[in-house]
């Protein structure tokens, strides 16, 4: 006889969420995560020393999908990204503000995307709000069939982003894990500190795919 023993397969995606006394924003973002159509993902959120319950706020959500939890000192946000992307293990992976909402079908249409394109990673549109209509973004973003359009980027794609005057933030990616450095954020910067990690993507010769629909 043999020990036969069942390996999972990898999780397709991880969205990583730095936490910061977030609890009056964090409901909201997650419950945008739980809407998700796609449902091979796993969350890593790291409360980066929140004094606001907001590290009970992650408790409370692990029953609702793959959560991993890390509580750690006060660092900041690139350390707490980092936190969360080494402990990160699917084959892409997206970083998430927690005072921010995503799109329900999200996952669905940027692994769509990438699958029919062969691109390494998606980038898409995002717009702002006010807090108040924020609680309200999921009314304004039904779970429509329509696949939104996408376009394959010039590789490298920094003149492409110059020359549309558009400034990608670490949150409109969707990006494979293993075309990031082990600790993809500087934690010697004070500000802007999100740059380096954009302009290494897009000053490389990777491929990206453009989805021209606001998902974030």
């Amino acid at each position: 006889s043999s020990l036969v023993r069942e390996v999972r397969p990898q999780m397709k995606v991880s969205i990583v969420i730095p936490v910061y006394n977030a609890a009056p924003y964090l409901t909201r973002c997650l419950d945008s995560v739980g809407r998700q159509t796609f449902r091979d993902f796993e969350v890593v959120a790291v409360d980066d020393g929140s004094t606001d319950g907001s590290g009970k706020i992650l408790d409370a959500y692990a029953a609702s999908f793959p959560l991993k939890r890390i509580h750690q000192a006060n660092g900041g946000a690139s350390k707490a990204r980092n936190s969360g992307f080494a402990a990160a293990t699917g084959e892409r992976v997206m970083f998430l503000d927690a005072d921010d909402v995503i799109h329900p079908r999200l996952l669905e249409w940027t692994q769509a995307a990438l699958d029919e394109s062969g691109a390494d990673y998606a980038v898409f549109d995002h717009r702002k709000t006010s807090p108040a209509k924020l609680d309200r973004a999921s009314d304004d973003w039904p779970a429509s069939a329509e696949v939104p359009g996408h376009e394959m980027l010039a590789v490298p794609a920094f003149d492409w982003f110059v020359r549309g005057r558009r400034l990608p933030a670490p949150w409109q990616f969707l990006v494979r894990r293993a075309d990031l450095p082990p600790a993809p954020f500087p934690v010697d910067i004070a500000i802007y500190e999100d740059v380096p990690f954009t302009l290494g993507l897009v000053v490389r010769p990777l491929r990206g795919v453009w989805i021209r629909k606001a998902l974030y």
